[in-house]
């Protein structure tokens, strides 16, 4: 389930959309874990994805979007962290406090955040999936 909060109407059922179109594909239905977006106006970068414990310690992720983006870079970023949270729940991209690993590789946590493949992975998929979504 998707818990949205934050942002204007719009915004909100923008992200609901992207989710139900989206997410039943790239899981293929498998996702069993609540996914909790905040569109925040503060957020010093375009999104933020991660994974916590829900209140009854249950594993959930969070994703986070600037909500001052334009609608294309908007969606995009909800396209790019929603791609992180299959990373996640694949099992291909693990967060450590030392580091990451992606697809069984440690990378430290100093590694160019450009030349990461996890995050070559999602720009590519979002670019694939904004044509498809407009």
């Amino acid at each position: 389930m998707i818990y949205i909060r934050g942002g204007n109407k719009q915004r909100r059922e923008l992200v609901k959309r992207i989710y139900d179109d989206l997410i039943p594909s790239l899981f293929q239905n498998s996702l069993q874990k609540d996914v909790y977006v905040i569109l925040r106006k503060n957020l010093s970068v375009d999104g933020y994805s991660g994974y916590d414990l829900d209140e009854n310690l249950n594993i959930c992720f969070e994703v986070e979007i600037n909500n001052k983006l334009n609608e294309q870079e908007f969606i995009k970023t909800v396209l790019h962290e929603f791609r992180h949270v299959w990373q996640y729940h694949s099992g291909l991209l693990i967060h450590y406090t030392d580091g990451n690993v992606y697809s069984g590789k440690t990378y430290p946590l100093d590694f160019n955040y450009d030349d990461s493949p996890w995050e070559i992975d999602a720009k590519k998929f979002e670019d694939f999936y904004v044509v498809y979504l407009h």
